[in-house]
């Protein structure tokens, strides 16, 4: 159905998710206190998908996540995780551990050594097929 929508419409739907995220009458995190709110990471969800299959200006939306960082606001960086994760493919691991870092600070056998070992960790066998083609393509170069 978005196929169809011009440039001006997708114009108003970037504008629409800012002005979405602006309401300030919703919480961002559930009852519980510790969890992020359903809408907010279906909205993330929903401009990661949104932003990667068409065309829309992306700079609302970033300079957007630039200012509520600048105003101690950090929660918004889920939108930037979800943009990052669904148009170019790179998932964020937030659970290493100090060696795990280290590691990656060294040379490029160690780090696909660490990359192996977080795909098992977190049960996440597509990614070490993506890493494992990645490394390939740069052998044949």
């Amino acid at each position: 159905m978005l196929k169809y929508l011009t440039a001006l419409s997708f114009d108003c739907l970037g504008y629409c998710i800012i002005e979405s995220l602006t309401l300030t009458g919703r919480l961002r995190f559930k009852d519980d206190g510790t969890s992020l709110s359903l809408w907010l990471q279906s909205l993330a969800s929903f401009c990661g998908t949104i932003y990667k299959k068409y065309s829309i200006e992306l700079s609302g939306l970033l300079q957007y996540v630039a200012n509520q960082l600048k105003s101690q606001k950090s929660l918004d960086l889920l939108i930037l995780r979800e943009i990052v994760h669904k148009m170019a493919g790179v998932e964020s691991c937030e659970e290493m551990t100090n060696d795990q870092l280290q590691a990656m600070c060294g040379g490029e056998q160690l780090r696909g050594e660490v990359v192996i070992e977080l795909c098992f960790i977190f049960g996440k066998p597509q990614l070490l097929i993506t890493y494992s083609l990645a490394r390939l393509a740069t052998l044949v170069k």
